[in-house]
């Protein structure tokens, strides 16, 4: 069984400043992938599998220009491109709409970081 728990918390302004990046670069590689994946189905007709997303990514984060990226949880990231992909699958089955592009503006702003289950 899974279980979800929800905090509210109330962070200082150095850890205010590190979850607004997580926030960025998650909206950030949400909508890089999914511009990637766009480009990919207008040329080839199909869309990219979740490993050759993830290297891109690794690839992308080991360049200069987006050294940013390396400054946040790797694990937030990963999540972002899975949820690209989870939106693409469903898309693709039928079960939603086609997937659209994250705003600043909008306020539901999120991050996923996974941690260990306690022992």
């Amino acid at each position: 069984m899974l279980k979800a728990y929800k905090y509210r918390i109330y962070p200082n302004s150095e850890q205010a400043l590190l979850i607004e990046k997580h926030f960025g670069c998650s909206r950030f590689v949400f909508n890089w992938a999914l511009a990637l994946q766009n480009r990919y189905y207008k040329i080839f007709g199909k869309s990219l599998s979740r490993t050759q997303i993830q290297s891109q990514l690794v690839k992308k984060k080991k360049s200069a220009k987006y050294a940013w990226l390396n400054e946040v949880n790797s694990q937030s990231l990963l999540n972002a491109l899975l949820n690209i992909y989870t939106a693409f699958t469903n898309f693709f089955k039928g079960r939603s709409r086609f997937p659209r592009f994250k705003s600043k503006k909008i306020p539901g702003r999120s991050y996923q970081c996974r941690s260990k289950k306690p022992t």
